[in-house]
Parts: C-alpha cells; structure tokens; sequence
C-alpha cells in the first residue's frame, strides 16, 4: 500500500521536529558549557541515543552543590513536571535545609521514564555531590524510581508520598477504608501491632481481595510509620514540596518551551526559589537580634518549636530502637541562635 498525503505531511513535520531538536540540543548544550566555563563547580552531564539525539540532561550549580553537601540526608525525587515543547519530565531533586525552605540540590530533562533512566540521573546526581549519598529519600511511588533507588543508593531509607497514597486510596477503596487508612499510615506501634491491626482493617472493610490494597500492603515498610520510625526524613512525608515548586516554576516556564530558553529560564526560577532562604535569613537574623524581653520570650518560643518539631520525629519512637539515625544530621536543620 503507498503513502497517502497525510503520511507525507506528517514525515515532513517529522523531519522538522528532528531538526528543530537537533539545534535547540545544541544550543541548550553550548548554553551549559559556557556556565560551566565560566563558574567552576558548575556541573553538567548528558546522554545521546543511538542516533544521537538528546535523551537525557542533568545539571546543577555551585550553590546547589554546596546546599546538597549541608542539607543533603534526605532527598525529594520528583518527576512529574512537564512544560517544555517535547513534553520531557523535569525531575527536580530537592530537599530542605535549616529554615525549613525547600532548595533544590540537582534538576534534569529526560526522554522516559524507565529504571535504566532513573539510575542513570541518580548515578549523575551523585557523581556531581562527589558520592555522598543521601540518608532518606522521599518519591511519589514511581515503580521504576523505586528500582532505581534501590540499585543506586540501597543503604537509603525510602519513603512513599503520603499525599499519594491517600489520593490513590481514594480512587481505589471505600470511603470507610479511607478514613481507617490515614490512622493505620500514622500508627506508632510495633511491626506485629501493625500487622495485627491491618489485617482486622481489611477485614473490616472487606478488602481481602482487593488487589491494589495487596500491593499497598507489600509496600508497607515504605509508608507505615511503625517500620518508619527511627529513620531521619526532616518532617517530611510527602513530595508535596515539589508540587508547590511546580506552582512557582509555571510562572518562568511557558508551556511547549524549547529547551535552550528552559534552561535560561530555570535559572531564573531557582533564583527565585532561594529568595525565599534569604528571606527566611533576614527573618531570623532580625529575630536574634531582639531586645525587648518580650520579643525575646517570642524568639525563645519561636525556636523551642521549631526543634521540638525536629526532634519529633525522635521522640515518638524513644520506646523503639533507632537506627539509620543520625543526631548531626537532625541538629543542623534547627536554627538555634
């Protein structure tokens, strides 16, 4: 059978869209060359297909570099934005660092989303932070990312977004299971308590064959804070940190983007992601210096908050044994003037 005409047109756009890539790849490419020229612990690295086309892309700045090293024990890995003209996912690795402000360690475009794909932006990732793995790492629940977080960095605790997780619970199971669910998720009690526990849930809400709530049940080290606890996450239980980037990134990243003005364009939204530190910063600074008696009260309780939120992730789990536990790892996120 020929080609018909629409078969001729669509090679033809075909051929655009490939040359068009090929020559915003290059600019995107000649673009991070000069920043890694021209600022020395700029770091850039990339991947051609066999027929060489760009598939993958990561690259991270001196200040990321540095953020990572301070702040880097635990680890959002997020891939769920798109904007820019080949739909790729952005992954954004992020995490938080001593005024509870998210920063952003590391970000790049990839062609899919499989485990090779994966391992290979977090082998990049930690060639770039010069090995140091991080202690945590938080996802949205990606099979392939999972895989891949455990080839890469094994010795990484894993935790499933909780945020997810009830969304899915959700569209997967009853109202009343729901309601159970966000009580059995936050369960301070031993391994056999939980499993005791869960079973009369599902039980309870006739589940047993339910096939999704199995699979949830399989993952549950992963999401249930009895086999969570004694395990360094900073407070955080979802990877709703990235989404709210995702809100900010919009405002610099139009939609259908090419990747040469993506890349200009992220710096500028990273330059806005750390106003926000500077902001905290000041903030903080003024505070310290406070003299009236009053204010100092307010800065005293300002403080013994913010570290008793750190620690409880500590405290409510004192009746178990800690491990993977770090005390420098959960001091040096509480500001203590």
């Amino acid at each position: 059978m020929g080609y018909t005409e629409k078969d001729l047109r669509n090679a033809v756009d075909q051929f655009h869209r490939n040359a068009l890539e090929v020559g915003d790849a290059s600019q995107v490419l000649a673009y991070l060359d000069g920043r890694a020229n021209g600022e020395p612990n700029f770091f850039y690295k990339y991947a051609v297909d066999v027929e060489k086309r760009l598939i993958r892309l990561f690259w991270t700045d001196s200040q990321s570099r540095l953020d990572y090293q301070c702040f880097g024990d635990v680890l959002v890995f997020d891939s769920t934005y798109r904007t820019n003209a080949y739909r790729k996912p952005l992954v954004t690795l992020a995490g938080i660092n001593h005024h509870y402000v998210t920063t952003i360690f590391g970000c790049a475009l990839i062609a899919d989303e499989t485990e090779d794909t994966y391992k290979w932006v977090l082998e990049t990732f930690l060639e770039a932070m010069e090995k140091k793995a991080p202690i945590s790492v938080v996802t949205d629940g990606d099979g392939a990312m999972r895989n891949a977080i455990k080839a890469v960095i094994p010795s990484a605790r894993h935790r499933l977004c909780a945020w997810h997780l009830k969304r899915n619970v959700v569209t997967h199971t009853n109202k009343g299971f729901v309601l159970d669910f966000d009580v059995a998720m936050d369960m301070i009690c031993s391994h056999e308590e939980f499993e005791r526990r869960w079973h009369l849930l599902v039980e309870k809400h006739n589940l047993r064959d339910n096939q999704w709530v199995v699979d949830l049940y399989n993952k549950r080290e992963k999401w249930a804070a009895a086999f969570l606890r004694g395990h360094f996450f900073a407070g955080m239980k979802s990877t709703q940190r990235s989404e709210q980037l995702h809100a900010t990134a919009h405002k610099y990243l139009q939609f259908k983007m090419l990747l040469y003005p993506f890349a200009h364009r992220f710096e500028l939204f990273l330059s806005k992601v750390r106003q926000n530190e500077h902001k905290e910063e000041c903030i903080t600074n003024n505070l310290s210096l406070a003299t009236e008696f009053e204010d100092q009260q307010t800065v005293a309780s300002s403080q013994r908050s913010w570290f008793a939120g750190l620690m409880s992730e500590l405290l409510q789990r004192a009746a178990q044994p800690v491990t993977n536990f770090s005390l420098s790892a959960l001091v040096k996120y509480a500001y203590i003037s």
